[in-house]
């Protein structure tokens, strides 16, 4: 791997990150059934950490404007820098373990990411609950 491609990787989570903010921001403007694909896995966590962990975010209000900015927001942010993180691990490697471990990690994000889709669509329908 040449210096200039360890160097594009070397801040591969920081665009991951970027990346996250925006699909935030995308999905709080009024875009939200386009972006619910990207953002689905940190809404249900932020919801799990609020229902199945409120001694961790009890000091939060509930209040929508808050529980973005101060729960789903870092919980985004976390998610997807890890991701970026986890990606430049895996383009590190060499060969054909690279191609193998690439292939079963945006599959594996794939599938998180159609399953959230697809609960919180029912959400979204009305016909559950939150």
């Amino acid at each position: 791997m040449s210096v200039t491609t360890q160097k594009r990787i070397k801040h591969l989570a920081r665009y991951f990150g970027i990346l996250g903010t925006l699909c935030l921001l995308g999905y709080g403007t009024g875009l939200a059934p386009l972006f619910l694909f990207f953002v689905g896995p940190p809404i249900l966590l932020s919801f799990w950490l609020r229902t199945s962990a409120p001694f961790l975010v009890s000091w939060i209000p509930n209040n929508p404007f808050f529980n973005n900015v101060l729960l789903l927001y870092p919980v985004t942010l976390i998610y997807f820098g890890l991701a970026g993180f986890q990606l430049k691990n895996i383009l590190n490697e060499r060969g054909r373990v690279r191609f193998l471990i690439l292939t079963a990690f945006v599959g594996f994000l794939f599938y998180i990411h159609r399953q959230a889709a697809q609960e919180l669509f029912l959400y979204w329908d009305g016909s559950k609950r939150l």
